[in-house]
């Protein structure tokens, strides 16, 4: 079995994360949102060695899409959001105890860098990220796109790619 970086999929996490963007920017729309994720992973992955939710981010034509996010918002099982085809609004207030104090810094951080930018832009932003172009362009139907997390932390940073190759399994999101 080949070594990569996993990380497993906390759901209540994600929840909580959706919300806290979803109160920022009341009916936002998947994209955004899926792209808000994204560039806030790749920030804490990269400062704190670990993603936000954990699971897997997909490259789809728009940009990266987080499979387990998408699924929690096909079901919507607790009805945490409102969906409205491809907006979203949050049904309540996110419960920060689930967020970290870093995983809050780095969604607030990301979304003043980029909370003024249409899905469009968003998209066209994580295009000229390297993790995207990879997977886009190794794509087959065994991966399935799937964005390696790798290739989301910077490429000087060898020591934290080897460690979490490792250990990743075992980190606690």
């Amino acid at each position: 079995m080949a070594k990569g970086i996993k990380f497993k999929f906390n759901k209540q996490k994600a929840i909580e994360a959706i919300l806290y963007l979803a109160n920022k920017r009341p009916s936002i729309d998947k994209m955004s949102l899926f792209k808000f994720l994204f560039f806030a992973d790749i920030e804490h992955l990269n400062k704190y060695a670990r993603p936000i939710f954990g699971g897997y981010y997909v490259a789809m034509p728009f940009g990266p899409v987080p499979s387990q996010v998408c699924d929690l918002l096909k079901r919507n099982e607790q009805k945490d959001f409102l969906i409205d085809g491809y907006m979203v609004t949050a049904a309540r207030k996110a419960n920060l105890d689930y967020l970290s104090k870093t995983d809050k810094e780095v969604l607030d951080q990301v979304y003043g860098k980029l909370g003024n930018y249409n899905a469009r832009e968003l998209s066209e932003l994580s295009h000229e990220h390297i993790s995207w172009k990879n997977a886009r362009a190794f794509r087959s139907w065994l991966n399935n796109n799937k964005i390696k997390f790798e290739d989301m932390i910077e490429p000087s940073n060898k020591e934290l790619i080897e460690d979490l190759v490792e250990n990743s399994q075992y980190i606690l999101i």
